[in-house]
């Protein structure tokens, strides 16, 4: 294992699942981006830049178009992390991979049936808000499937805390955990910029379907032993 670190079998599952759930994220982002009028799903960041240069130029339609986004992400956070208090397990929630699921199904369907287009954004962005909300972390890995500005803060809080101690096991996991979903964010984002290029919207295909095997995994390695 990189580093030396000898796995866990739920820490390589956490690991598999959330490097696929990092570049599917990269994909759809920057997809949505190039083919959707220049609209983020998982970059909030992106969206509320975008949307705050639009106001200033009086350019409202595009306006909107950047602020649903980030009130349906929104929206799917708070829905989420209600639900996960109330009904759902802490550590691996079935819900969070319900809604993994759900995900890419939507994209799916939403590209094939093109009357779906215009709310497609949107619900994809709250999905992944409610994503994000009830996977923050699998085993001992921490996990932001939609929010790559978190894993670079964890990233540094990591180097920041071995630079001050010796480097223990759970630190080399983190800092190799947390660079690999990095990695994997641009490496799908390369993927969905290149498809997009080829295939234009249909190139959502390629994050659902890393969606919907990210759920099936999960439930074939994981819930099945619950």
């Amino acid at each position: 294992m990189p580093g030396g670190i000898q796995l866990t079998r739920a820490e390589g599952i956490g690991i598999v699942v959330a490097v696929l759930l990092g570049a599917s994220a990269g994909a759809v982002d920057i997809i949505a981006y190039l083919q959707f009028d220049h609209v983020f799903v998982a970059n909030m960041t992106g969206n509320t830049v975008l949307f705050a240069s639009d106001v200033v130029a009086l350019q409202f339609p595009k306006a909107v178009n950047h602020l649903l986004p980030i009130v349906t992400f929104l929206a799917g956070v708070v829905t989420a992390r209600i639900a996960v208090i109330q009904f759902d397990q802490p550590r691996w929630p079935k819900l969070g991979v319900c809604l993994i699921l759900i995900s890419g199904l939507w994209a799916i369907i939403a590209v094939l049936v093109p009357n779906l287009g215009s709310v497609l954004i949107p619900v994809l962005a709250f999905s992944l808000g409610a994503q994000n909300a009830t996977l923050p972390r699998i085993e001992k890995i921490p996990v932001n499937t939609a929010f790559i500005t978190g894993n670079l803060e964890k990233l540094g809080e990591v180097i920041a805390s071995v630079l001050q101690k010796p480097v223990d096991r759970d630190d080399r996991l983190k800092i190799w955990a947390v660079a690999s979903i990095w990695i994997a964010y641009a490496l799908g984002a390369a993927a969905g910029a290149s498809a997009a290029m080829h295939i234009g919207r249909h190139s959502l295909l390629l994050p659902a379907g890393i969606l919907c095997f990210c759920a099936a995994f999960a439930f074939a390695t994981h819930f099945r032993e619950k």
